[in-house]
């Protein structure tokens, strides 16, 4: 069946970070005195302030730092892929420039994306969710190309009825989440690769058929 692993696959980065705690510019232990502490705290703030890329890669971690969305507000890529995270700070979510989120293959159980307006690829892969809202994508349903769903929804049985509304959206993988139907996808006008592979749908809409710019669909 076909792949979105190459679209969603992030760049690697060899560093000498430790496997169980974030060090570096988001560490907050310090044993200095006062006036040496808050100088340390502005120097981070100033580190961090033009930080574009941020990659947490497979380093296995259950937890990130609950002030890393606001100490990185310019991020525009974030790549937490390969971790156990079973929950994502609340600050992530003053991450307004933030265009690339990769949280794939956690231990998720749910997730927010209110006021990210500028998301363009977004990897929720592979993670155990329980509960996701009709309108997880509301707030990027005008800027939102790429979309990976894939076995992620099979605790959750359904998947949110804002994916519909997404008229950027060129690729979308619903595979591996044992669906019994889908959604009407007619808004869905930039469609290129729809990925429906291993599910339980007997049925296609015939609204996809008629997307005008779907390329590939996948219903192995």
């Amino acid at each position: 069946s076909q792949s979105l692993s190459p679209m969603f696959s992030s760049p690697t980065l060899n560093t000498s970070m430790s496997k169980t705690s974030i060090g570096g510019p988001f560490s907050s232990t310090t044993t200095t005195s006062s006036s040496t502490t808050s100088s340390s705290n502005r120097g981070e703030e100033e580190a961090t302030s033009g930080l574009k890329v941020l990659i947490f890669h497979k380093n296995k971690w259950s937890t990130i730092p609950e002030s890393l969305g606001e100490r990185a507000r310019n991020l525009r890529s974030l790549y937490l892929s390969g971790n156990r995270l079973k929950r994502l700070p609340e600050s992530l979510l003053l991450l307004s420039q933030l265009q690339f989120l990769m949280v794939d293959q956690n231990e998720l159980e749910t997730i927010s994306l209110k006021g990210l307006t500028r998301l363009i690829a977004v990897d929720l892969s592979f993670n155990p969710f329980q509960h996701l809202d009709d309108d997880l994508f509301e707030d990027c349903k005008g800027s939102l190309r790429i979309l990976n769903l894939k076995k992620s929804l099979r605790e959750v049985g359904s998947f949110p009825l804002s994916i519909k509304n997404c008229g950027a959206l060129e690729v979308l993988d619903l595979s591996l989440n044992l669906l019994s139907s889908l959604p009407c996808f007619k808004k869905l006008h930039r469609l290129e690769f729809l990925n429906v592979s291993m599910n339980r749908i007997s049925v296609i809409s015939q609204d996809v058929f008629q997307l005008p710019r779907l390329i590939v669909l996948n219903f192995a």
